[in-house]
């Protein structure tokens, strides 16, 4: 059954137009409110350089290895085509380590965030008039 959660999960999340799949890490403890306060920032520089609301879907969950340190993984859209190079560094320089690659459907991204959806420990944060935006 929690199979079909998360594909169910994934498949639902596919029909979105994402353009990132995001993976935000801390380099120092963070309680989860830190975390989404840092990652609110870091998304507002964002907002400004694009022009554009940014949507999300974001799933906090605990570090694997580093017990109570949250990490955060994230699909995005309204980036207009930003650096996602140049969004790594910016999370770099005051946060910890980042991943960010475009989305493509084909590649499973959004089965991975469906699997960690239907996780019970995960923490899941909707962008504020979260909506379906087509690619």
């Amino acid at each position: 059954m929690q199979h079909e959660v998360e594909k169910a999960w994934g498949y639902w999340l596919n029909q979105y137009g994402w353009d990132w799949f995001v993976t935000l890490t801390f380099k120092h403890p963070v309680t989860k409110r830190q975390a989404f306060k840092r990652f609110n920032r870091w998304k507002v520089q964002l907002k400004k350089a694009s022009g554009s609301r940014i949507h999300y879907i974001m799933v906090m969950e605990d570090h694997k290895y580093r017990g109570s340190i949250p990490h955060l993984h994230l699909l995005l859209s309204g980036v207009n085509g930003e650096n996602q190079h140049e969004w790594q560094r910016q999370w770099c320089l005051t946060n910890g380590l980042s991943k960010i690659k475009r989305y493509n459907p084909k590649l499973g991204a959004s089965y991975y965030i469906g699997e960690k959806l239907a996780n019970e420990d995960a923490e899941v944060i909707f962008s504020k008039g979260f909506r379906r935006v087509t690619s």
